[in-house]
């Protein structure tokens, strides 16, 4: 996963555009004081291991774990699993100090209405209601919508706000409430729920929001963005593997995919060898790869490494 968010940085600072990553956490991970004691706890939950890591490889992400934990008043609703609208405020803070803007929502004054309808009681009992208490941004956010959907789940949101710069944002239902204060942020946004990151879509700085039960999302949908040469000297094949040419999302590119026959070291790239060109490809789940890469450029072979050597398996 880390590896994979490294190569999305890569892409967009390739191209002078600012890029960062935010986990949204479980409810269970900010509070597991609150949960029943059902057994052996993790020691360490998933987003704090994938924190972990990006650091190791100077991805640029936001610490939503530790900026929660230390506030005192609860930043999410008592009946669902997402955060409440001041949760979603300085969160937007955190995004906008990590674009290098400045923004106060989370100091603002927050006022306390009966407003929202918990999930995890809809879940418990869907025969019911139970309007809980959010509490309530007390300013006006400036900005108007360019799209015709407006709802907070739709798809795909456009806004023009008070703010400067454009923004691009992936994001999951944690977002229905982050996102105003971000269209209220930048001169331009837009938020998309799609769960395959169009890195060719427009905008200045590039946002990906995804909440922490969901990371798989990272190894099983292939962002679009062409693949990065690297300078890589392959050894000779040592084995054969399948790749399979499927239609790409990118004009001139191809999409290449497959499984690797066995699993390389933690640690490990995985190359695509093609048109007498080496090109690193995202790591997809069960040992599999997927990369853009151009559409004359016929398949070679796959490399990694294993036990430490770098491998090459010829195409089949």
């Amino acid at each position: 996963m880390a590896e994979n968010l490294a190569l999305m940085e890569e892409y967009c600072r390739s191209q002078g555009r600012e890029f960062v990553f935010l986990i949204a956490p479980n409810k269970n991970s900010v509070y597991p004081e609150h949960m029943p004691d059902l057994g052996v706890k993790a020691a360490e939950t998933p987003g704090r291991i994938l924190l972990r890591c990006l650091a190791q490889k100077n991805v640029t992400y936001i610490d939503l774990f530790q900026a929660f934990e230390q506030q005192d008043a609860p930043l999410y609703f008592a009946h669902d699993s997402h955060w409440n609208s001041r949760g979603a405020a300085l969160g937007a803070d955190l995004i906008n100090e990590a674009f290098g803007r400045e923004s106060e929502y989370f100091t603002e004054d927050f006022s306390r209405q009966i407003s929202h309808d918990g999930d995890l009681y809809a879940m418990m009992y869907p025969a019911f209601t139970d309007p809980e208490t959010d509490v309530v941004f007390g300013d006006a956010l400036d900005f108007s919508y360019t799209t015709e959907a407006t709802r907070a789940d739709s798809i795909t949101l456009g806004t023009a706000g008070g703010g400067t710069g454009s923004l691009l944002c992936y994001r999951d239902s944690f977002g229905n409430l982050l996102y105003p204060y971000l269209a209220d942020s930048f001169a331009e946004a837009l938020f998309s729920r799609a769960t395959r990151y169009d890195l060719t879509q427009p905008g200045a700085f590039v946002l990906i929001e995804l909440v922490e039960r969901n990371l798989r999302y990272l190894l099983r949908y292939t962002p679009d963005m062409p693949a990065p040469a690297r300078d890589l000297s392959l050894p000779e094949s040592s084995g054969t593997a399948a790749i399979d040419v499927g239609r790409s999302n990118l004009e001139g590119m191809q999409l290449l995919t497959g499984q690797l026959p066995e699993t390389p070291d933690e640690t490990s790239a995985i190359y695509v060898a093609a048109g007498g060109m080496v090109y690193q490809a995202f790591c997809m789940e069960d040992n599999g790869f997927a990369a853009h890469i151009p559409a004359d450029a016929a398949p070679e072979g796959i490399a990694f490494y294993a036990g430490g050597q770098l491998r090459l398996l010829a195409v089949q």
